[in-house]
């Protein structure tokens, strides 16, 4: 297991403020959420930045807000794949389509794709695909009621898409969170695919999803020790919205070293013994 986190929890700071706040809270490495922001010398740079606070990325997840010059979700994916490959990240993470009009390419696309590892990852990028949460809110309207945007939400039908698309998870507790899932009963369905678990809390009465490990109704400490017990040795990411990081009395960077505090309490693993 590797202790890993996400850019999206500090993406509030610059590029280069985020691997530094990565590598003196003490992760084993750093996954890169792509954004808008993301121009063709992005890639450059973060392979300095990489070398430099010894902070390798191991994970690249796929933009999910357009990118100029990344046309499409098909088009994102692929381009996600070769900055994975540039940054030597072991994986990449995607969403699923929407259930909208302007899904239905993406999702005839995927289901075409006998084997995501060979036909997309090409053998050396591994493709996990996330499951997604519901949501109380429809392309910004609110609803009174939880509703499922993205496909793939029921856990059996996520199971098969794994199975005959020969794809790997991004298991995010969360998500499962939204749904009333059972963080445990979900992780043992889908052990043998997960490659990464995107760690944060959620509120049930406020519906607010990714908090720190400390708030919400998600008992993250037993989830975790559960899954290690289930054999879990991938990427155990924290993904938290940096809204509910910047609050604490040491801001972001006091923040994350209080999660790696914890996290190598309920693990039992220091930054040595995980090997990193």
């Amino acid at each position: 297991m590797e202790l890993i986190v996400s850019s999206g929890c500090a993406h509030v700071l610059g590029l280069e403020d985020q691997f530094k706040v990565a590598a003196e809270a003490g992760f084993d490495g750093f996954e890169y959420l792509v954004n808008r922001e993301h121009v063709p010398g992005t890639t450059a740079k973060l392979i300095e930045l990489s070398r430099h606070y010894a902070m390798p990325i191991r994970n690249v997840h796929a933009p999910f807000q357009s990118v100029p010059g990344w046309d499409g979700p098909v088009t994102s994916l692929i381009s996600t794949v070769n900055v994975a490959r540039a940054v030597q990240a072991r994986s990449v993470t995607f969403h699923p389509p929407e259930r909208a009009v302007d899904g239905v390419t993406f999702h005839r696309w995927m289901v075409g794709v006998d084997d995501f590892q060979k036909t997309v990852g090409g053998g050396d990028v591994v493709i996990t695909v996330e499951n997604m949460p519901r949501s109380k809110s429809w392309r910004g309207i609110k609803v009174p009621f939880a509703t499922s945007p993205y496909r793939y939400q029921e856990r059996d039908e996520l199971w098969e898409l794994l199975e005959e698309q020969n794809l790997f998870m991004t298991f995010d507790t969360t998500h499962f969170g939204t749904a009333g899932e059972n963080l445990v009963a979900a992780y043992a369905q889908f052990r043998d695919r997960v490659r990464t678990i995107h760690l944060s809390n959620f509120s049930k009465k406020e519906f607010q999803e990714h908090l720190p490990f400390d708030q919400g109704d998600l008992d993250l400490a037993d989830f975790v020790d559960r899954a290690l017990g289930m054999g879990f040795s991938g990427l155990l990411t924290l993904e938290v919205f940096p809204e509910y990081l910047q609050p604490h009395e040491g801001g972001i960077a006091g923040a994350l070293k209080d999660f790696v505090r914890w996290a190598e309490g309920v693990t039992g693993l220091t930054r040595e013994q995980r090997g990193a």
